[in-house]
C-alpha cells in the first residue's frame, strides 16, 4: 500500500518572523586561533540571511546584532 505525503505550505508576513541561531567558530587574526561566535538573522519570508561575529555571546551582542540585522 502507497502512502501518500502530506503537506502544508508555510507562509509568513513580510518582516514579521525570523530565525535567529548562534553559532561557534574557531577563526585565525592575525595568525592566531581564536574562538568566535556568530550570529545568524534568517527571514522566514525571503530567506535572506544576516551574520555578524563577536567575541563573545552575551546578552549585549544579542541585541546589539539584531538592531545591526535591522538596520
Amino acid at each position: 500500500m502507497k502512502h501518500a505525503e502530506t503537506f502544508i505550505p508555510q507562509s509568513y508576513p513580510w518582516g514579521r518572523e525570523a530565525q535567529v541561531d548562534w553559532f561557534e567558530a574557531t577563526v585565525q587574526i592575525d595568525g592566531e586561533l581564536q574562538k568566535a561566535y556568530l550570529f545568524c538573522m534568517r527571514s522566514m519570508v525571503s530567506g535572506g540571511a544576516f551574520h555578524r561575529a563577536f567575541p563573545h555571546a552575551r546578552q549585549l551582542a544579542f541585541l546589539e546584532a539584531h538592531e545591526a540585522a535591522f538596520h
